[in-house]
């Protein structure tokens, strides 16, 4: 994110963060989100070709994520990542949206 790249460690077993290069502004008020299962998920990347790149309105986003619940054997809580609020942070001071790259 901010070209710096993250470390996920909620991936999939054996998914890569993205097997796509994309490179994708995203506006301010708008989110372009991934899945965690990434070799099979429909997330922003796949819907860069539709209105405002794939990227998803802050009023559509309803609540953050703070488990993982399924497969029951994954059954965890979720901490909030200091990595997503420190891009948003520098984005805002940057006079821009936040950008992700892959």
């Amino acid at each position: 994110m901010n070209g710096v790249a993250l470390t996920e460690p909620y991936l999939h077993p054996g998914n890569k963060p993205s097997s796509l290069r994309f490179t994708v502004r995203v506006p301010e008020g708008r989110y372009f989100v991934l899945g965690d299962h990434r070799e099979n998920s429909a997330d922003s990347r796949y819907h860069r070709a539709e209105g405002h790149g794939g990227t998803v309105p802050d009023d559509h986003v309803v609540g953050r994520a703070v488990a993982i619940a399924w497969p029951a054997g994954h059954w965890r809580g979720l901490e909030a990542r200091g990595t997503y609020a420190g891009g948003t942070r520098r984005a805002r001071r940057n006079g821009g949206g936040r950008r992700g790259v892959a």
